[in-house]
């Protein structure tokens, strides 16, 4: 392949990956970290504890406030079905290594 040069703009003597000191001071958002709002676990926060409830207004984009198609209800028997699995009152589903396709 012989197309045009590019000039990648690389910067010389860093090597491959993060610094020792990057490591150690991490930016952004902690994906292993619980969600909170406010200081609570955001499966334990009541929705009706809400002054105001902008996903209920005319026109809302429930997108805008809900992931993955939840609603305000399908988010509340979420959060209480991850609060009974962790609490160990749900069992978890069987898990089998056979193939159910047939």
């Amino acid at each position: 392949y012989r197309g045009t040069p590019m000039n990648l703009n690389l910067k010389t003597g860093r090597g491959y990956g993060a610094s020792a000191s990057a490591k150690l001071q991490p930016k952004g958002i902690d994906l292993d970290a619980a969600g909170n709002i406010n200081g609570l676990p955001v499966i334990e926060v009541d929705l009706d504890s809400f002054e105001d409830k902008p996903w209920r207004k005319p026109g809302a984009d429930l997108s805008d406030y809900f992931n993955y198609g939840f609603n305000e209800e399908t988010w509340k028997a979420y959060c209480e079905k991850q609060r009974r699995l962790q609490l160990g009152l749900d069992p978890a589903p069987p898990i089998s290594t056979e193939n159910k396709i047939t």
